[in-house]
């Protein structure tokens, strides 16, 4: 009879198993770790829209109305590694007219948010357009005065806002 002699090591089905329980919790850290960087970055753009605010109301008690040109404009911080660009993520509009304004911003985790005079909306799509609603006009409307912060289109991050690195 032959004796059959047991090389130690593992086999092929334990080395498989390993690998597929170290992939499982590889997988579930990325998910855990892209979840905690979107709450920070949607948690940096609520302090912008904070600032922002408190600056828009400063600007309006001084000025006698919101901001209508950059010469108007305060000098707003805004966080830029916070910000989405893959497309435009700040919009900044003014109804003359009834002195109201809208800012909408876009954070990394495509999160939209719509600052106006009357309150926040979190949760939303954010456009030229959509941030003009906010106060019941349209995006470029005579009356009205706009400005972006980041154009995706190639002209990249507005010299409209000092921002923050």
């Amino acid at each position: 009879m032959w004796a059959k002699h047991k090389q130690p090591g593992f086999t092929i089905v334990e080395l498989l198993i390993v690998i597929v329980v170290i992939g499982i919790l590889a997988a579930i850290t990325i998910v855990a770790y892209s979840g905690i960087t979107n709450r920070a970055s949607d948690a940096v753009v609520l302090s912008d829209i904070d600032n922002a605010r408190r600056q828009l109301e400063i600007a309006n008690i001084d000025l006698g109305h919101y901001p209508q040109s950059l010469n108007d404009f305060p000098a707003l911080k805004l966080s830029k590694g916070s910000y989405d660009t893959t497309q435009n993520n700040v919009y900044y509009i003014v109804d003359i007219a009834n002195n109201n304004y809208a800012l909408g911003l876009r954070s990394k985790s495509l999160k939209g948010f719509i600052l106006t005079n009357s309150g926040l909306q979190q949760g939303v799509g954010v456009s030229g357009a959509a941030t003009a609603s906010a106060i019941g006009v349209t995006w470029g409307a005579a009356g009205t005065w706009d400005v972006q912060g980041y154009v995706a289109s190639g002209t990249g991050w507005g010299s409209t806002w000092s921002w923050v690195n």
